[in-house]
C-alpha cells in the first residue's frame, strides 16, 4: 500500500469526528452519541453488487458475538427509500433467506423483526434479537415534536420506572440525561417519556445504515447519533466525505472493494460499453439507444432460439424532469421522451414512467418484469431507480439529463451493472 494510501485510511480512522484541539484531520476525535460517550463507526465501501445487505446481517452477527458478546440486542436498520425498505423487510422476514439465516445463527433462532410502530418491550430485547427496520425519512424531521418515534404511544413497555417512583427516575436522567420528559406539574418532577426514541437512547442499539451516503446531513446524523448507539455501521459504494462541514463529516473505510473484484467473481455484468453524444441532440442519444436495443433484442432472440433461454433487453432513459408541472421545453421532460420513442414505433405498452407521481411499473401487467408477457422495453425515470432496484434485463442506460455528481452516476450505472439471478451468454 503506497504512502498517500496509508495516510488516507490512518486519517480515517477515528471514524465520522468531531474537530479536537489541533486542526486539521490530526486532531480530530472519536465520533459520540447523544450524550458525549465515543461511538465505534465504520463504513463498508462496496460496489452496486456486492452484497453489501449480506455483509451487514454478516456483520451485526460479529459485532453481537465478539463485539459485546451477546445473542440478544438491538438492530436499529436504517433504509434510505422505499425501494431498499421492502427488499430488505421481505428477506429478512423470510425464515428461509440468506440473510435470516445468519441473523438466527447469531440469536440461536431468537429473532424478531419489527416495523417502528410494532409493540415493544424490555423482555423481548434481554431475550430476542430485535431488528427494527426504519425509512430514513422518519428519523429525519425538522422538529423533534413532529417525530412518532419521540411519542408516548403506549405500546413501549418496561424500559422505565413508574411516573410516581422520583428515585428511578431521578437516576435515568442523570445516567442518561438526553431522554425526552414530561415537565409533570402535579408531581413536581420530570418523567421520562414511554416513546420508542426514548427506548433507543435506553438500549444502545446497533445501527446499520445501508446506503449511508444518503445519511449524511447534519439533521439526519444528529437525530442517528442521539439514538445513543453502541455501534455503526455504514455501507455504501459511494460513501461521502464532507471536511467543509462544520464539525467534518468523514467515512471510516473498513473495506474498499473495487469492480474488479466484484467481476471475478461474476457479481456484476462487465465490460460497460459507453458511448457519448456531444452536442445537446437528445433525441439523437435516445433514437441511438433504440438502435442498441433493437441489435440486443435480435441477439436475445437469436439466444432464445439456440437455449430456449428467454431475454428480453430493457432500456432505462432518465430524464431531467417527470412532474406533471415541470414540462417547460427547455428540460427533457418524461412525456418528452415518451412521445418521441412512439414517433419512433415502441409501442405504448413497451414504455413504463417510473417517478414519485406516476408509476407504471406497479401495474399487474408490469409488475414482473421477467415474464414473457411483459411487454416493457423502456422505463422512463428522473432519478426513482438508483439505490435499491434491481432488474436483470436491464442491459442499457440512456442519460438524457446532465449528472455532476460522481456518486449518482456511479449508483445510476449500478442499475445496468447489477443484474442478480444471470449468467454471461458469452454473445459480446
Amino acid at each position: 500500500m503506497g504512502g498517500a494510501a496509508r495516510a488516507r485510511r490512518q486519517d480515517r480512522a477515528d471514524g465520522r469526528c468531531q474537530p479536537g484541539a489541533q486542526s486539521g484531520r490530526a486532531g480530530l476525535q472519536r465520533c459520540r452519541d447523544g450524550i458525549g460517550r465515543p461511538v465505534p463507526s465504520i463504513c463498508l465501501k462496496v460496489p452496486t453488487g456486492g452484497g453489501k445487505t449480506l455483509l451487514a446481517a454478516s456483520a451485526v452477527s460479529r459485532i453481537l458475538d465478539q463485539w459485546q458478546g451477546a445473542r440478544s440486542g438491538f438492530v436499529l436498520w436504517i433504509c434510505p427509500n422505499e425501494a431498499i425498505y421492502a427488499q430488505t423487510r421481505k428477506a429478512l422476514r423470510d425464515r428461509e433467506h440468506p440473510y435470516r439465516h445468519i441473523l438466527d445463527q447469531a440469536s440461536g433462532g431468537r429473532t424478531r423483526i419489527l416495523d417502528k410502530d410494532d409493540p415493544l418491550s424490555r423482555a423481548e430485547v434481554d431475550s430476542q434479537l430485535c431488528v427494527m427496520l426504519l425509512m430514513l425519512q422518519s428519523a429525519n424531521r425538522e422538529t423533534k415534536e413532529s417525530l412518532r418515534l419521540f411519542r408516548d404511544r403506549g405500546n413501549v413497555h418496561g424500559f422505565f420506572p413508574a411516573a410516581d417512583d422520583k428515585p428511578e427516575q431521578d437516576r435515568w436522567l442523570a445516567e442518561v440525561p438526553n431522554l425526552d420528559t414530561y415537565s409533570d406539574v402535579m408531581l413536581h418532577w420530570h418523567v421520562v417519556k414511554d416513546s420508542l426514541g426514548n427506548a433507543l437512547r435506553a438500549i444502545r442499539p446497533i445501527v446499520v445504515l445501508d446506503e449511508g451516503h444518503k445519511g449524511y446531513s447534519k439533521l439526519a446524523m444528529d437525530t442517528l447519533y442521539g439514538f445513543n448507539p453502541s455501534f455503526v455501521l455504514e455501507l455504501s459504494a459511494t460513501p461521502a466525505d464532507r471536511p467543509r462541514d462544520t464539525p467534518p463529516v468523514y467515512s471510516n473505510w473498513l473495506c474498499d472493494v473495487r469492480g474488479v473484484d466484484l467481476d471475478k467473481e461474476n457479481m456484476i455484468k462487465l465490460p460497460i460499453n459507453v458511448a457519448v453524444k456531444p452536442g445537446n441532440d437528445w433525441r439523437g442519444c435516445l433514437r441511438d439507444a433504440l438502435q442498441r436495443l433493437d441489435a440486443l433484442q435480435t441477439d436475445a432472440e437469436r439466444l432464445q432460439s439456440e437455449c430456449a433461454r428467454y431475454l428480453r433487453p430493457i432500456c432505462l432513459v432518465q430524464v431531467e424532469r417527470t412532474g406533471k408541472d415541470q414540462r417547460d421545453g427547455n428540460h427533457v421532460h418524461a412525456l418528452d421522451a415518451l412521445e418521441y420513442l412512439q414517433t419512433l414505433g415502441v409501442r405504448d405498452d413497451q414504455i413504463a414512467i417510473k417517478s414519485a407521481e406516476q408509476d407504471d411499473l406497479k401495474t399487474p401487467e408490469r409488475q414482473d418484469l421477467l415474464r414473457p408477457t411483459n411487454p416493457t422495453r423502456f422505463i422512463i425515470t428522473k432519478q426513482a431507480l438508483q439505490e435499491g432496484w434491481d432488474c436483470p434485463f436491464a442491459y442499457v442506460l440512456c442519460s438524457l439529463a446532465p449528472v455532476s455528481s460522481r456518486g449518482a452516476m456511479t449508483q445510476l450505472i449500478g442499475r445496468i451493472l447489477r443484474q442478480p439471478d444471470t449468467e454471461k451468454t458469452g454473445i459480446a
